[in-house]
């Protein structure tokens, strides 16, 4: 029985089949269904995996940001190869591989296309390589920076090849416009400064605008051990960003020394690391008989870069005014070659071109030592008279314990430091060529302390200073008065009290604060709503108007220093009798302020100067004017500018879908919009391969190279270019390759 009704089961099952492909086509619609219906089910799964992938992704970040956690300390959800997930730290070689940039060095004869053909193509790709990195996340960019040693390698090499923003020294009529390059090639050329700029910009910065930041500690060390930044390749950004940005590099430098006091003992040896190289290149310089326009242009040039590098850094930096001053040798080798060896080049060839071309190197060194007198000596006298601390936090750190900042500590200083100015040391005595005797023994040379008081007046801060310390020696002060043409009068002169202001009805003279101090109060005030705003004011003075070591001294107030804790800290100004400003004049393109009191009819107006980019003479836009003071806005908390402060309404100003803390560069914004664009839209924004866009560099419709339409190419021009970069690459310095000696 049960193997006929198994045959009879089968057979029933073989007629089923038939019957159904006998079935007519009409029915064919409803086999289709079943059939996309059972294709439906089969996929709905997979796609509900992934969506519970996707979602627990979204979640895991979300809570990331909710923890605000540092870079260094975050993870991220990743899909590996198999789909699923694993988590990735967020400094890792993961980021670095999944969008790997391999970027080539900056070589020197990449400042022009003149007879370099290649030049062209090299700075398309490396402006397409550093907008493919400002556009990466913030992670995945500081993993290239940490990880990816190519692209430390092209900024070494950028910041030590790019050429400064000065006139180069053209004795042999070598250098032409046709050198500089073409205007296409000159315009790719500053888009590529304007991008290693906000690549240098951002490195600067502990935190985004979105809220992601690195830890303190870890970006400290980071930076530090990484290289990412050191004392030369600040001089090298001064150099070459300075003059055109000087708030901006200032306030990234001062932020690099406060994070990281490493760099301080770092730059107390920068100044020994200069003598060396000013002393090498003296041996090439007097050790010849024979000198020619070539070796004279080659020897100035390299003496120009590095007295144009250390004036920079001074102006933007002045606390490393102290190292410089401090250091036995770089001074008196300065005075060497303004008052020896510049004499004698233009003597040997008497030319008013070889004068002129020279002059800058003279008024940079003028320049370098009015900025050391001015920050190390003449400013604390002016803050003597106001009773206040040391100009910077390098001097609190260095000054000694229970010394008191005196008008006799100051004048002891300065005629030891005016004692190496006039030094007159010979430095290579005994290897000079015979030639180079000759010059020494027959020419007549001159006193830098006479050019230097044409331009600054020292001599009337040393008479004022001869006034006001009684323990002064009298004899040096008159030796250094007399070399600058002056004369020590005979009667020693009474100081000078200070007259009381025509608007004031105390009896004792207070420091005013200004526009920029009144900003700074009230971001101390937002944190400190309790302190007065005269007591915030003199936290600011005391501590250099350096509104973040303040905010730290206030939150741990038993370190404050004595003549702090002795005020009372609710004390405020008291209201002034001239009427509250109507208005606040334009940051950006201010002319002119007038200042009007009430009591008087006398008006004081200051129009600022706007200094001019790429100028060969700093000396020029260099204020000289030691003994003035600048002309300062009544002491005051207007109501008008304390809500102009207060109640801007910053967060318009903002686009939320990029940090714009980059776009303050050369006056103009960065202009990486192709940071908001896909890579699709700069594809069809940009030219067919063009060689060189035609845009201006600032125009919003200027796409950056694609290269990855035509990768071969950018490797054989990578590997070419790596080729010659072996001859030039050295260990990276602040300065160029000292020029070769040679007859």
């Amino acid at each position: 029985m049960s193997g006929r009704g198994a045959t009879t089961q089968v057979g029933k099952q073989q007629q089923q089949q038939r019957n159904t492909n006998k079935k007519p086509t009409t029915s064919s619609p409803k086999n289709t269904t079943t059939t996309t219906s059972t294709s439906t089910t089969t996929t709905s799964p997979t796609t509900s995996a992934l969506q519970d992938k996707d979602a627990e992704i979204r979640d895991f970040e979300s809570k990331k940001q909710q923890a605000n956690l540092g870079l260094e300390q975050c993870e991220s959800l990743v899909k590996n190869t198999l789909g699923h997930l694993e988590r990735v730290k967020d400094i890792d070689q993961h980021w670095v591989n999944q969008e790997h940039i391999q970027i080539m060095s900056f070589l020197p004869q990449d400042n022009t296309n003149d007879n370099n053909a290649s030049a062209d193509e090299v700075l398309l790709y490396l402006n397409s390589d550093l907008s493919r990195l400002l556009k990466m996340p913030y992670k995945q960019f500081w993993s290239h920076m940490l990880l990816n040693n190519s692209l430390l390698d092209f900024l070494e090499s950028f910041l030590r090849y790019a050429s400064r923003p000065y006139t180069r020294i053209n004795l042999c009529g070598n250098i032409s416009a046709k050198q500089l390059g073409s205007q296409d090639f000159r315009d790719s050329k500053h888009m590529l400064e304007r991008r290693v700029m906000a690549v240098l910009t951002k490195l600067s910065m502990q935190q985004e605008k979105n809220g992601q930041y690195i830890g303190r500690e870890y970006y400290a060390k980071s930076i530090y051990n990484r290289g990412l930044f050191d004392v030369p390749k600040m001089i090298d950004i001064c150099a070459l960003y300075g003059s055109r940005c000087k708030e901006q590099i200032s306030t990234m430098v001062q932020g690099l020394f406060d994070i990281q006091p490493h760099y301080y003992d770092d730059l107390s040896k920068t100044p020994a690391v200069i003598a060396r190289s000013l002393q090498e290149l003296n041996q090439t310089i007097v050790q010849v008989n024979n000198i020619d326009l070539i070796k004279i242009e080659d020897t100035s040039s390299y003496l120009l870069d590095i007295v144009y590098s250390v004036n920079c850094f001074l102006k933007v930096f002045p606390a490393g005014c102290h190292s410089f001053e401090e250091d036995e040798s770089f001074i008196p080798l300065l005075v060497y070659f303004y008052e020896r060896i510049i004499p004698i080049y233009e003597c040997v060839i008497p030319s008013p071109q070889l004068k002129q071309q020279l002059q800058p190197i003279k008024s940079h060194i003028i320049c370098i030592i009015h900025t050391i007198i001015k920050h190390c000596y003449t400013n604390k006298m002016d803050q003597i008279a106001q009773g206040l601390s040391e100009p910077c936090t390098q001097c609190n750190k260095r000054q000694q314990k229970n010394q008191r900042l005196t008008y006799s500590v100051v004048s002891k200083g300065l005629l030891d430091f005016l004692g190496r100015l006039t030094e007159q040391r010979d430095f290579d005595k005994t290897h000079r060529s015979k030639q180079f005797g000759t010059y020494f023994d027959t020419i007549t040379f001159g006193s830098i302390l006479n050019d230097y008081e044409d331009k600054s007046a020292l001599s009337s801060k040393l008479i004022s200073l001869y006034s006001l310390d009684d323990t002064i020696d009298s004899v040096r002060l008159s030796y250094f008065v007399n070399m600058m043409g002056k004369h020590l009068p005979k009667d020693k002169p009474q100081p000078a009290k200070q007259q009381q202001p025509a608007v004031t009805t105390t009896s004792k003279a207070e420091p005013q604060p200004t526009v920029y101090d009144l900003s700074n109060i009230t971001q101390i005030q937002d944190i400190f709503p309790d302190f007065g705003d005269k007591f915030i004011f003199s936290c600011l003075k005391f501590f250099n108007d350096n509104v973040e070591t303040t905010i730290n001294a206030l939150f741990e107030q038993d370190s404050l220093p004595a003549q702090l804790k002795s005020k009372n800290k609710k004390e405020t100004f008291a209201n002034p009798s001239t009427p509250p400003l109507a208005t606040i004049p334009s940051p950006v393109q201010s002319t002119s302020t007038t200042s009007t009191t009430s009591t008087s009819t006398t008006t004081t107006t200051s129009t600022s100067t706007t200094s001019t980019s790429r100028t060969n003479d700093l000396g020029d836009v260099y204020e000289m004017a030691m003994g003035k003071r600048s002309v300062e806005l009544p002491l005051h908390m207007s109501n008008s500018i304390k809500s102009y402060i207060t109640n801007y309404d910053y967060e318009n100003m903002y686009d939320d879908e990029y940090d714009d803390s980059l776009d303050a560069f050369l006056g103009v914004g960065v202009q990486d919009g192709e940071s908001l664009n896909t890579e699709e839209q700069d594809e069809k924004k940009s030219e067919e391969n063009a060689p060189l866009t035609k845009n201006t560099p600032f125009a919003k419709n200027a796409a950056p190279f694609t290269s990855k339409k035509n990768p071969s190419a950018k490797a054989y021009a990578s590997k070419n270019h790596h080729r010659k970069d072996k001859s030039l690459k050295k260990t990276m310095g602040g300065f160029n390759n000292q020029p070769s000696s040679g007859n």
